[in-house]
């Protein structure tokens, strides 16, 4: 945060560290490595010519701070893979879909409106599904998997504190126009609304790991859980208030506890959840207005009724192949724009699912399903018979799954959220360890039995 002025030297110094790490101590590192590096948005200025203004375009520049760790990560194993690499692959269910989506995007190339837009989508495609490749050629031990998940809980614990001091003191790291727009903080992040995702996710994740841990790491856990809880109010995005009010009573009922652990904990919840609100409201009576305006659908939806509206006769106009990739805006600005109220200024979808009819059509309907799917089936399958650190572990990917789906209804960001990705490939990460892990114990009972 003390360098995000001077962009050249924060990479230079975050990607030299990276490389030296991976390269001298342990090339299992470069996982965790990347997920520190993700929350670093405040990156997108390395290259200014590239920086997009505003919120929509969060992320848009061609080099942030992860995607150099992620080029860092591919060429390290590019320098170390075998011929015959794929064979090392695991198998699992979630290729499918990821390269249909793959496929949908470059077919879309001809049918889009906006060839450059286009092809920044197709670019972020690329380095999300060889960031998905990477966790699951390198996330493949138990410990790996566990320095990764604390390398997520801890980033999402920075930057919680991160928030609330931007709260105390009043101040922004780069994105000063939010302080125009009411209370939005946003910690590294340029949209308040992607950070108060994260949060979500780190909560989610913070609870899971909570209860498959059995050392004092179980304190920090839950200090992560209370700080992203105290942040997450002051961020102002109602669309991750709901989910995680919608995502952890659901990720309760998974945990494997009791029935009477499961009630006592969903009435604290709702108490603790309570009294925040109270907290917070107290300290910050602004927020008062923004907690009301969820009892009204219409207000809190905003322009984003309009644009669902518009997203959803780009559907019907082109029912197959869609509009064609990143051609929302341009549309909705366009021919489409009689849809929204005079003086609109905000016309990127906030709504994947509309996203996603709008410029993919049926077609890319189809895919998303097949990965939702996918996911389920998968998850499902690794919950039935596992352990009980394995159980929450599975809960809390379903649930950071689940919150990433839910809050990209209301803000965007699904395929581009690399959160998404990071959650699928820790999901064939642990389903390939589970594997291995049967195997051996096959063959060890095997050789007392001989």
């Amino acid at each position: 945060a003390a360098l995000y002025d001077q962009p050249l030297l924060l990479s230079g110094l975050a990607a030299g560290i990276g490389v030296l790490v991976a390269m001298t101590i342990d090339r299992r590192l470069i996982i965790p490595i990347i997920v520190l590096l993700l929350p670093l948005e405040i990156g997108g200025r390395l290259i200014p010519t590239l920086q997009t203004e505003g919120s929509a375009k969060l992320g848009a520049s061609a080099l942030s701070l992860a995607r150099i760790g992620i080029l860092v990560g591919a060429t390290l194993w590019t320098i170390r893979a075998r011929s015959d690499w794929w064979k090392e692959l695991p198998r699992s269910p979630l290729y499918l879909p990821t390269l249909l989506l793959l496929g949908l995007y470059v077919l879309s190339l001809a049918n889009t409106g906006d060839p450059r837009g286009a092809v920044e989508e197709l670019g972020r495609l690329i380095f999300h599904l060889v960031f998905f490749i990477l966790i699951v050629m390198y996330v493949r031990d138990r410990q790996t998997l566990r320095w990764v998940l604390l390398a997520l809980v801890g980033s999402g614990l920075a930057l919680a504190l991160v928030g609330i001091f931007q709260q105390v003191t009043d101040i922004y790291l780069w994105n000063a126009e939010l302080g125009a727009r009411g209370i939005r903080r946003n910690a590294t992040f340029v949209d308040p609304n992607i950070y108060a995702r994260f949060l979500v996710i780190t909560m989610v994740l913070a609870t899971a790991l909570f209860f498959g841990e059995r050392s004092r790491l179980r304190y920090v856990l839950l200090a992560t859980f209370a700080f992203a809880a105290l942040a997450l109010p002051f961020t102002s995005s109602r669309s991750n208030w709901v989910a995680v009010a919608a995502v952890l009573p659901l990720l309760v009922l998974m945990l494997p506890i009791s029935a009477r652990g499961k009630a006592r904990m969903l009435l604290l919840g709702a108490i603790f959840g309570v009294a925040l609100i109270w907290a917070v409201t107290t300290a910050e009576p602004a927020l008062v207005d923004r907690f009301e305006t969820l009892a009204s659908g219409t207000d809190a939806l905003g322009i984003r009724s309009h644009l669902i509206r518009a997203g959803w006769q780009m559907f019907l106009d082109n029912p197959i192949f869609g509009l064609g990739l990143d051609s929302f805006d341009d549309a909705v600005r366009g021919p489409y724009n009689h849809f929204l109220p005079p003086g609109a200024i905000t016309f990127f979808s906030h709504t994947s699912v509309i996203t996603v009819m709008a410029e993919l059509g049926i077609l890319g309907l189809m895919v998303a399903g097949l990965l939702l799917y996918q996911f389920g089936r998968l998850t499902w399958h690794l919950y039935i018979g596992a352990s009980v650190g394995d159980r929450a572990l599975v809960a809390g990917l379903a649930g950071a799954f689940l919150a990433i789906f839910v809050s990209s209804q209301s803000e965007g960001r699904f395929f581009e959220d690399p959160y998404l990705w990071l959650v699928l490939g820790l999901t064939v990460a642990l389903a390939s360890i589970r594997q291995r892990e049967a195997k051996e114990h096959a063959i060890g009972e095997t050789s007392v039995e001989q």
